[in-house]
């Protein structure tokens, strides 16, 4: 049986296997939330009032945002957003879909509907 600090590794009775080293997805999941961390404090996707007329643009250049989104939406691939773009690069993309999506989380609108009382009460047959 390993070994880890001093005691050993089990889970639910069982051994783990010869290896002690964190699995793909504890580490993807790790990654992701240092990501998340790193893009409140450092954006890729920001707006200058003096570049496009404030329009969200990629950090330290002026291809606008939308079009990674417009592009992506007509099928093209990142491929082929980095070859007609070549001041971003892949982890630019990747940033700023990870910082659209909490920017969609966090802006998303609530439309739960409350329920009616009779309704609450009513019983399908």
């Amino acid at each position: 049986m390993q070994t880890f600090l001093g005691g050993p590794i089990a889970k639910h009775g069982a051994e783990f296997k010869d290896s002690c080293y964190p699995s793909k997805n504890l580490l993807r999941f790790m990654e992701i939330r240092m990501t998340k961390a790193t893009l409140t404090h450092d954006p890729v996707i920001v707006s200058h009032k003096r570049i496009l007329g404030g329009r969200p643009i990629f950090r330290g250049t002026r291809v606008q945002a939308e079009i990674l989104f417009e592009n992506l939406a007509d099928g093209y691939s990142i491929d082929d957003v980095l070859e007609e773009f070549p001041t971003l690069d892949r982890e630019d993309i990747r940033k700023a879909l990870l910082q659209a999506c909490e920017a969609l989380k966090q802006s998303a609108p609530d439309v739960t509907q409350a329920r009616e009382p009779s309704l609450a009460r009513a019983r399908v047959l």
